[in-house]
């Protein structure tokens, strides 16, 4: 019952992430930045840095109002792109920078930055296969 209560008390999280696209399950928020496509690969990426490192800080502010905590240390983000070598991005919360990962488990699935879905496949075939033993 109790992520139910948490996600039902914080329906208003939705509002520090501007036009951004939130999800919460239980008391796991995710959002997702989406830089308008532009001609230069930098303007993209300032923007993706900035607009981070703004919603962060306006989340930790929610939560330091609400007073709940924010484990900033287990805090992440990820960069999806499919056919360039991007920089590291500096993204803070609170002037700490936050952790780049590559592959990602979030709600059963394995996000990877280069969009391949071959680690979620596996551990699907991987589930069938175990039910299939399981069956016989």
């Amino acid at each position: 019952m109790s992520p139910y209560i948490f996600t039902v008390f914080h329906s208003d999280f939705v509002k520090c992430t501007d036009a951004f696209s939130t999800h919460i399950f239980a008391d796991d928020p995710n959002v997702l930045i989406r830089a308008p496509i532009e001609k230069k690969l930098e303007l993209m990426l300032q923007l993706l840095e900035k607009e981070g490192t703004k919603v962060c800080n306006e989340l930790f502010q929610y939560a330091r109002r609400w007073k709940q905590s924010i484990n900033v240390s287990k805090l992440v983000y990820q960069v999806f792109y499919s056919q360039i070598n991007l920089r590291f991005l500096i993204v803070t919360m609170n002037n700490i920078p936050l952790e780049y990962v590559n592959d990602f488990k979030y709600l059963g699935y394995n996000w990877q930055s280069k969009l391949f879905m071959r680690k979620t496949v596996a551990n699907c075939l991987e589930k069938v296969q175990r039910s299939y033993t399981k069956l016989k």
